[in-house]
């Protein structure tokens, strides 16, 4: 499953604006949001560019499990 990184993005400002909106959230717990945030972004960057299957699953359709 790819995920854009303008996806991430809106995903993450729909999240903030409902915890924002909730006004109970301290300012620690936005803060790890927003570091949330960055990993995510991180993890989308890393992911293949390519449209290609990763080698974790080509390895699964080469060795099935149970």
């Amino acid at each position: 499953m790819e995920v854009s990184l303008m996806e991430l993005e809106e995903r993450v400002a729909r999240l903030e604006k409902i915890v924002s909106l909730e006004g109970r959230v301290s300012r620690f717990e936005l803060r790890t949001i927003r570091v949330f945030e960055i990993i995510l972004l991180l993890v989308a960057l890393a992911a293949p560019i390519s449209k290609s299957e990763g080698w974790w699953v080509k390895s699964l359709h080469e060795n099935p499990t149970d």
